[in-house]
């Protein structure tokens, strides 16, 4: 069949040369474990989106890699971001099936805004769903929170969080530290629409 092109005229488009842009994009950041280290350090605390893409830190010697982190400033976005932030959730992947359930166990998250410690999100690991991935029982290994479905995430529908460039956030991993069996892999998403400037 033949389809007739649309009138580019009157179709709406989220691109505008020099204009502020939208984007559904989540900003995201992996903590990663190497097997036989600890999986919370040694206070059982670990802090995560203060990762910088391309800057170097003790795991990335060479500069925060683009599939580790997408943030290019810790804990903040840059000038003149804004983001809506619709859901939070964690995606495991390919860590072993036992330090999965451990860390499940053993792990609060606490999603933070603001100079202060107040947590909008606080909960237990196996709460935030990832939504992403997937997991064959029996294998040993897990890939995945929840089932392979985008619905399957706890959405803020009810209660949207805005974030603009200059408030701090963070995620905290909080819990009881062990010792990874195997690589230890973990992502974190903020998930929403992101409003940047012209570009």
């Amino acid at each position: 069949m033949n389809y007739p092109m649309p009138n580019l005229t009157n179709v709406p488009s989220i691109y505008v040369p020099g204009k502020v842009r939208t984007v559904q994009s989540p900003y995201y950041d992996t903590y990663v474990v190497q097997g036989g280290s600890n999986v919370g350090g040694t206070q059982g605390i670990v802090q995560m989106f203060n990762q910088v893409q391309g800057v170097a830190n003790t795991t990335w010697p060479s500069g925060v890699p683009s599939n580790i982190t997408n943030m290019t400033q810790a804990n903040q976005l840059q000038g003149g971001e804004s983001f809506i932030l619709g859901s939070f959730r964690i995606v495991p992947i390919g860590m072993a099936e036992i330090d999965l359930v451990t860390f499940m166990q053993n792990f609060n998250v606490k999603l933070i805004i603001g100079a202060g410690n107040f947590a909008y999100g606080d909960a237990p690991a196996e709460y935030w769903a990832g939504g992403a991935g997937s997991f064959t029982p029996g294998t040993g290994t897990a890939a995945g929170n929840g089932l392979a479905d985008p619905r399957a995430i706890v959405p803020f529908d009810i209660d949207p969080i805005l974030l603009t460039d200059g408030v701090n956030f963070r995620v905290r991993l909080e819990g009881t530290p062990f010792e990874a069996s195997a690589l230890f892999w973990l992502r974190v998403y903020l998930d929403g629409q992101k409003t940047q400037p012209a570009q």
